[in-house]
């Protein structure tokens, strides 16, 4: 079975919490500040529903070395037996690195020298020149590493070992934003809930989950019906309907509650089962 490796996000202990709540802690394994390894393939694990994860991998190999030059010796000797099974066309590579002594200027190097291999192996090929030791999400979107042609590989130290995992889904920056700014009904009196944290906040309400493949269908909790006692301007009840769930929000203000009726009749889902009212 191939295991998941997942990037964390800027709080990393809230999206670690979130992944032992939906797959239970046997099943997840921390691997230094900002990543763990869930032991359920890939294809079992609904990405889209993952508040605290950034980047959701394939994890390809464990190398026996932390040393750079090592990988990069590594990377050299493989990629080239790799690269025929891409399709034809202009090909992406990114590298992101968490935990391992290297710089920015030094990862650019070994991409420079992957260009190379790549291309006397007679590929055409861009590389996504590092800023950072990792690569950002809009990087990542806006270059399709995650499509077809594309390859972020990761780069994770585990004691004295690296893993290198392949980026197969990465966070959607842009609809976390337009379901956060677009929103018609907004206020800062009451606070602006991010629609991440409002992720996380459900599936540690939730519970385990018992891994399915996505494209078969809803998971077997989504009957169930999430409450917002304190719904402001429906956050939480906007991510709940998305992500497939009943949503029941109560205010102790009117406004407060119109402002939910105003929001969630602007995501305009099939989905309908929700209510709102004026509540204590």
């Amino acid at each position: 079975m191939i295991d998941t490796l997942c990037i964390l996000g800027r709080q990393p202990a809230l999206g670690l919490a979130e992944l032992e709540s939906l797959f239970g802690s046997d099943n997840i394994r921390p691997v230094g500040s900002y990543s763990a390894i869930i032991k359920i393939d890939p294809t079992l694990i609904d990405f889209t529903r993952l508040g605290g994860t950034i980047k959701f991998c394939k994890i390809l190999t464990v190398l026996d070395t932390t040393d750079w030059a090592k990988i990069q010796g590594y990377l050299e000797k493989v990629i080239p037996e790799h690269i025929a099974n891409l399709q034809t066309g202009k090909m992406k590579l990114g590298l992101s690195v968490y935990g391992l002594d290297v710089s920015a200027q030094k990862i650019n190097s070994t991409n420079l020298s992957l260009k190379k291999v790549i291309k006397t192996a007679g590929r055409s090929i861009r590389v996504i020149p590092n800023v950072e030791k990792t690569l950002n999400s809009a990087q990542v979107l806006h270059n399709q590493l995650t499509g077809p042609l594309g390859w972020e590989l990761v780069f994770v130290r585990d004691g004295k070992k690296t893993i290198l995992a392949q980026n197969i889904a990465e966070q959607d920056i842009e609809a976390y934003a337009a379901r956060d700014q677009a929103r018609p009904k907004r206020d800062t009196k009451v606070g602006m809930l991010p629609p991440k944290l409002a992720q996380i906040i459900i599936n540690m309400a939730i519970g385990q989950v018992e891994p399915v493949d996505p494209s078969c269908g809803p998971i077997k909790n989504y009957d169930k019906t999430i409450l917002d006692p304190f719904c402001g301007t429906g956050v939480v009840l906007q991510e709940a309907l998305l992500m497939g769930y009943g949503a029941y929000g109560t205010d102790l203000e009117q406004k407060m509650v119109e402002y939910s009726q105003t929001n969630l009749e602007w995501l305009r889902l099939d989905n309908k089962r929700w209510e709102l009212e004026v509540g204590d």
